[in-house]
């Protein structure tokens, strides 16, 4: 029996019992994605700039809405004024 030069990847079987040092490779890469991944903000920012368009867009959208209500009833108001108005 061969001894592995890495005793914590000597218990696998099959394949990767014979490359132990393929493994240790790639989970070394992993390992470092995943790191990379967790410091990363950048996607955590572009998330934060579209929450805060889509709470812009909401208030706009909200005041558009009361605006045009208040505009319908001084319209209707000014056209019900000038209706009892006499023509000169």
């Amino acid at each position: 029996m061969t001894r592995s030069v890495f005793p914590e990847r000597a218990s696998r079987s099959g394949a990767e019992a014979g490359r132990p040092g393929v493994f240790l490779m790639k989970e070394k890469i992993m390992l470092e994605m995943l790191k990379q991944f967790i410091r990363d903000e950048e996607g955590v920012t572009a998330i934060e700039y579209g929450l805060i368009a889509a709470l812009i867009a909401v208030m706009i959208i909200a005041g558009a809405k009361i605006i045009g209500v208040e505009l319908d009833r001084v319209f209707k108001f000014v056209g019900t004024t000038l209706q009892g108005a006499p023509n000169p």
